[in-house]
């Protein structure tokens, strides 16, 4: 009898909290309409709030986490499904007890589901770093190859190829094509993924340190934040690059020796996984370059045949080129 009296003790409390909660809904109708409505006024200001930090984040070219998108789509839904409730609620004349119940536990009930998004909505961090650019990103013109750089291109493939090789050197008159040579030869092997990581810089004939440094953190995603030294830059890179397995670094148009040291690249025994490929007019500046590293390539530009210089000349200009003066 006691387990008995126990057992229908508890049916009845429960019985009485789930009236008490049905007549909780029709008393305080009123109430949990204007909780409703302040809850979604505070959500309103969180999803506003998000949606600027979004903004910003695009702005410095960052990725919006999945998370965040997902809870941007489901507080709009609910905002939307709220306002139009409010809306309908304004419009009804007369409540009757049932109506207050069914509407009053709406309100509840979206007041609570709307309070959880809005905690949901404070988020550490909106978005992640965009991945580095690489250099598919790179901007290159219709790429041709003639018979002249046939050759040459093989060769630069094969040292690439070759792991015993770490340092490759291009030379050639200017205007030959170096840089549009080297440009398809790291898409190329990013694409075959012969390289974990492949970076190019350009260094032209006056050379400033930084915006080397720059250039390839830029490419590896790195960011030098508060280092301003030079050193400072060059330990982050360092550090950075010996982090990959197999790394092609590309130096494009090279005018005198480079220390690779000051710029952060490893190279050598510093770093056998590290292979170094320049662009360079002159010869000797790829032996001088070559002297500090055991296993090297130097390749020759040839220049174009006549033919192939005259194709490329009307590919520039245009039919224009071929018709007579008046």
């Amino acid at each position: 009898m006691e387990v008995l009296g126990s057992i229908f003790g508890e049916i009845g409390g429960y019985l009485v909290k789930a009236i008490k909660r049905r007549f909780g809904y029709c008393i305080h109708y009123h109430r949990n309409v204007e909780t409703l409505k302040k809850q979604v006024q505070i959500l309103e200001a969180t999803r506003k709030d998000v949606e600027a930090s979004t903004n910003t984040t695009k702005r410095n070219g960052e990725v919006i986490r999945n998370e965040v998108q997902n809870w941007t789509s489901t507080a709009d839904g609910a905002l939307s499904e709220a306002t139009k409730f409010l809306q309908a609620v304004e419009e009804v004349k007369f409540l009757d007890f049932i109506s207050r119940y069914r509407l009053g536990r709406k309100a509840a009930k979206k007041a609570m589901a709307i309070e959880k998004l809005k905690k949901d909505g404070e988020f550490d961090r909106v978005a992640n770093h965009a991945s580095p650019p690489g250099v598919l990103s790179m901007p290159s013109q219709d790429f041709v190859i003639f018979e002249s750089t046939r050759n040459a291109m093989e060769k630069i493939m094969e040292a690439l190829k070759d792991e015993g090789t770490n340092f490759i050197g291009i030379h050639g008159m200017g205007g030959i094509g170096k840089t549009t040579i080297v440009k398809d030869i790291a898409k190329k092997v990013e694409q075959e993924k012969l390289f974990d990581a492949v970076v190019m810089a350009v260094v032209s004939q006056t050379i400033s340190v930084k915006r080397i440094q720059e250039q390839i953190a830029e490419m590896l995603g790195l960011d030098f934040k508060q280092t301003i030294s030079e050193e400072g830059r060059a330990r982050l890179l360092h550090t950075r690059l010996k982090n990959e397995n197999k790394t092609l670094v590309i130096l494009d148009d090279i005018w005198v020796r480079l220390d690779l040291a000051i710029i952060g690249i490893p190279f050598g025994d510093g770093h056998i996984g590290c292979k170094i490929m320049i662009t360079t007019r002159r010869r000797q500046v790829c032996n001088v370059m070559a002297s500090r590293i055991e296993s090297t390539k130097i390749i020759q530009l040839d220049v174009l045949a006549e033919q192939e210089s005259w194709f490329l000349l009307k590919r520039n200009a245009g039919d224009v080129i071929e018709s007579s003066p008046q």
